[in-house]
């Protein structure tokens, strides 16, 4: 039975651990660790309409890149096991990723500002304000970061 007690040649006892067991709760810590990182991130998208808007990458709770990483370890496994519910779910998440780009700032770019309950004269000027501020060059070039994050993580949900 392990964990046991082992003596040394200097006499001092040392704690042993089959191997496997090490590898196993290894992969336990590595697991949990990947299913925080996707709460997480869950939270935030939660508190944002981040189809409509891009976001700073700053918004996130953690670094852009270990948040893909963590969604595209969950679906390849959950595809292993045939969870295929999950694997939608997650694969809407890592979609909703890529409207965190960096460079966006603090004011998030949207496609549109809010124009509800605006009257058609009213939302036409709040269009064309939005274009002369520059938001849908804005938005261009976020929809063009967020394309290429697109097709990268496409590639390693192949790999």
């Amino acid at each position: 039975m392990w964990p046991f007690k082992k003596r040394t040649p200097t006499g001092f006892s040392t704690l042993v651990i089959p191997k496997a067991a090490l590898e196993q709760a290894r992969a336990q810590q590595v697991l949990e660790g990947i299913q925080q990182v996707i709460k997480d991130f869950a939270s935030v998208v939660q508190q944002q309409d981040s189809t409509m808007a891009f976001y700073d990458v700053s918004a996130l709770p953690h670094p852009k890149e270990l948040i893909a990483s963590s969604l595209v370890a969950s679906i390849k496994l959950a595809e292993g096991r045939g969870e295929m519910s999950y694997v939608a779910a997650t694969r809407v998440m890592l979609e909703a990723l890529v409207q965190y780009q960096d460079g966006v700032g603090k004011r998030p770019a949207l496609l549109l500002p809010s124009t509800e309950g605006l009257s058609a004269e009213e939302t036409a000027r709040v269009a064309v304000a939005h274009s002369d501020e520059g938001g849908q060059e804005r938005w261009a070039r976020f929809s063009g970061m967020a394309a290429s994050d697109r097709r990268r993580y496409a590639l390693r949900l192949t790999d």
